[in-house]
């Protein structure tokens, strides 16, 4: 059962480091933390971050101040955890924010949202949620699995 729920994460995950939000002048795939890590990179200071990003940072999240900033290929990501939400802020190379994603918990998902898969989707368990952010829209990715299958549910 691990097993054929570990593999379509993975597989999930590498397509979620794929996808790409394009635009007519320049285009930032998505990469996730987990892709971070693979590349075994360090976190960097304050000072090594675009001063940028990290003002816009600040304004986004006034109450973070225990995040670790790596400099990636695209330009800058924030990572921070709070009430077991975890969230990556990307940023590209001159320090506009691109995107966010959130991970957390069945516990975590909006009300109305959960409501609405559960109806659909009621003999299956959520095993983990993806909120991402992009532009003006929220994209909720939510994982679910029964005894003998899993879904992935946008």
């Amino acid at each position: 059962m691990k097993k054929r729920f570990f593999i379509p994460v993975i597989v999930f995950v590498y397509m979620i480091t794929i996808v790409s939000d394009v635009n007519a002048q320049n285009s930032m795939p998505f990469i996730s933390l987990a892709s971070l890590k693979s590349l075994d990179l360090l976190p960097i200071g304050p000072i090594g971050v675009n001063i940028r990003a990290s003002r816009e940072f600040k304004r986004m999240y006034p109450h973070v101040d225990s995040e670790n900033w790596f400099n990636i290929k695209e330009g800058w990501v924030a990572c921070f955890l709070i009430n077991d939400i975890r969230t990556e802020v990307f940023y590209n190379q001159h320090g506009d924010w691109r995107y966010t994603i959130s991970y957390y918990g069945e516990k975590n998902l909006p009300k109305e949202v959960r409501a609405q898969i559960k109806s659909t989707y009621f003999d299956y368990s959520i095993s983990g949620v993806e909120e991402i952010q992009v532009k003006d829209q929220i994209i909720y990715m939510v994982h679910m699995q029964d005894e003998k299958s899993w879904k992935n549910v946008r």
